[in-house]
């Protein structure tokens, strides 16, 4: 059994579910691999698929570790296109699905690609390394065709791992044979090192996080708060704040195996925002996630009608979305205090 499906995830088809539609499979998909992978997308799917492929075939020096990595790689990459999302969008349309989830490929195949030069590790250590040359520039080259790489948060992963390479080289060519208070000088110097820069990597990643996804927090808590609209699940986890101090919730009606929808009447919203206890609401406009417009939910209409609720501010709305009307700022998110109940008797007739 599973929740029954609402708002947008009807559209949130898995690349299967378009295996008869020549449009999808041989133009919008590798249009979609191209834009979101660089212009060797192809080249590097074919290498990842055929490498784990011929590895799990012929593992080399016959060991069932290569086999098993091989699965696992290609597992990923075969699943990847029985997930839904992956081909989300208008039916027979789903282009901008396509693009944005080909990130649930990446954890197979960089594993299929670290794979690829054991294919030649029985001529040589030399050949074997020379060839993970090219697959290192495919994963780069890639990671820098993404849209996000602009902001912080990419860059660190991929420098820190080139970073945690280069000292764990230099740990095994120097820790064996160093004298034990200078390996525990250099333990106690690393975690003097990581700490701080964890916590700094932490703060930058919820910061880029609020400038990329939209609204500001509602308050600073530690707080309650409901979040109502469409628009709202897209930003629920940022009313969180970087400390976690606030417990926030989407205001919904639970339904069997988990389902979880809108309320569909004043009355509804309203009891439910009384029985959960918030004492902030953040009532995001609805909005259509395809043609990247927003518009004003009823939802809004209710609480503005509330004595007990009252406006605080205007958050500004999600980037790139365009209000109903065609121009002009997104529709914004509002905030509300809640100062006692709401009533089911200032529901507009």
């Amino acid at each position: 059994p599973y929740p029954g499906k609402a708002l947008q995830s009807g559209t949130m088809k898995p690349i299967t579910a378009y295996l008869g539609d020549t449009s999808v499979l041989f133009h919008q998909l590798p249009h979609a691999w191209i834009q979101a992978l660089g212009p060797t997308a192809l080249v590097v799917l074919a290498v990842g698929g055929l490498a784990s492929v011929a590895i799990l075939i012929r593992p080399p020096g016959g060991e069932a570790r290569w086999r098993a990595a091989a699965l696992v790689a290609l597992g990923s990459m075969v699943t990847y296109a029985m997930t839904p999302g992956t081909a989300a969008g208008p039916p027979g349309g789903p282009l901008r699905g396509l693009f944005m989830d080909t990130r649930f490929i990446a954890p197979g195949l960089c594993l299929a690609l670290i794979l690829a030069p054991m294919l030649v590790s029985h001529l040589s250590v030399k050949a074997r390394d020379l060839a993970a040359l090219p697959m290192a520039f495919f994963v780069v080259s890639a990671a820098s065709k993404n849209n996000s790489w602009g902001l912080v948060h990419p860059r660190i992963p991929m420098l820190t791992a080139a970073s945690v390479i280069l000292i764990g080289t230099g740990i095994t060519t120097w820790y064996p044979g160093s004298s034990r208070r200078a390996r525990s000088a250099a333990i106690v110097m690393a975690l003097l090192i990581l700490v701080p820069a964890g916590s700094i990597y932490e703060h930058s990643f919820a910061a880029g996080a609020v400038n990329g996804h939209g609204p500001a927090l509602a308050t600073t808590g530690p707080a309650r708060v409901g979040v109502t609209g469409i628009s709202g699940t897209f930003a629920q986890y940022l009313q969180v704040g970087e400390s976690l101090q606030n417990e926030v919730s989407y205001v919904g009606i639970k339904g069997p195996h988990g389902a979880l929808r809108p309320p569909r009447t004043c009355q509804e919203m309203k009891a439910e925002i009384n029985r959960a206890g918030y004492t902030w609401i953040v009532a995001s406009p609805n909005r259509s996630i395809w043609k990247q417009r927003t518009f004003p939910d009823l939802e809004q209409r209710w609480l503005a009608a509330d004595p007990n609720a009252k406006f605080v501010r205007n958050i500004r709305g999600l980037e790139h979305n365009l209000p109903a009307s065609g121009s002009g700022p997104p529709d914004p998110f509002l905030v509300y205090r809640l100062v006692g109940p709401l009533s089911g008797a200032s529901c507009p007739k």
